[in-house]
């Protein structure tokens, strides 16, 4: 019963995040989701929030080792998972719904599709995963998402006296790579601890590094306010 609650989880995310991952991929894309700004930061305060509560969860759960501290860690991931959910299927339909795009399938969409198959076939092979990376990143991700709001919200609070529109192209393409790996993840439970504890990896990373090429967007934006 528990797997087949997160094969469901896993599928059902991969779909949505498959879709927009190819929507977000698509060059028209880029000048609409540039202009949502106020979409981006709500996004943000979701996925920060996310964040932390899965850290909170997993650092409960190796702190006591207990069947509630695994309880609060699972339960974590799958706020988590609902999250993504939500804000793929909401993304999705801004794009499709309200300003008619159609996913086109790219070769840069197949070229990461065939890089996350290939890497799960790897993930079975590893020696082993570094549980203490694993809390470095996880930890690094819920700060860089705490100050990701501070200063989004700092520029959505003067959004009108900045003439070029900011480039949030690359933090909507990091939020369908994350969800694709934490579909991915979920899958992972049923087969392979290994890829599981990858994959949790890699969302950090992605996380991690879209946050970073955000901020690095409006750090000069941000210092003349």
């Amino acid at each position: 019963m528990e797997n087949s609650l997160y094969l469901g989880q896993g599928l059902s995310l991969l779909t949505v995040s498959l879709i927009l991952l190819n929507l977000v991929l698509s060059e028209n894309s880029r000048d609409v989701l540039n202009g949502r700004v106020q979409m981006g930061y709500m996004l943000s305060f979701l996925v920060s929030i996310s964040l932390i509560f899965t850290w909170l969860g997993g650092l409960v759960y190796y702190m006591t080792l207990s069947n509630l501290g695994k309880f609060f860690m699972e339960f974590s991931s799958s706020v988590f998972w609902i999250i993504l959910m939500l804000s793929g299927i909401y993304v999705i339909k801004f794009l499709v719904v309200d300003n008619r795009m159609r996913p086109v399938v790219s070769e840069r969409f197949f070229n990461i599709v065939f890089y996350f198959t290939v890497t799960w076939l790897i993930t079975l092979h590893l020696p082993t995963i570094s549980y203490k990376l694993l809390a470095i990143l996880s930890t690094a991700a819920s700060a860089a998402g705490i100050y990701l709001n501070f200063i989004l919200g700092k520029y959505y609070k003067f959004r009108d006296f900045f003439i070029i529109p900011l480039d949030l192209h690359s933090f909507y393409v990091s939020i369908a790579l994350a969800s694709v790996s934490l579909s991915l993840l979920f899958i992972a439970r049923i087969y392979s601890h290994k890829s599981y504890l990858f994959f949790a990896i890699v969302i950090y990373i992605i996380i991690i590094y879209g946050i970073g090429s955000l901020f690095r967007e409006i750090r000069t934006l941000i210092s003349k306010i």
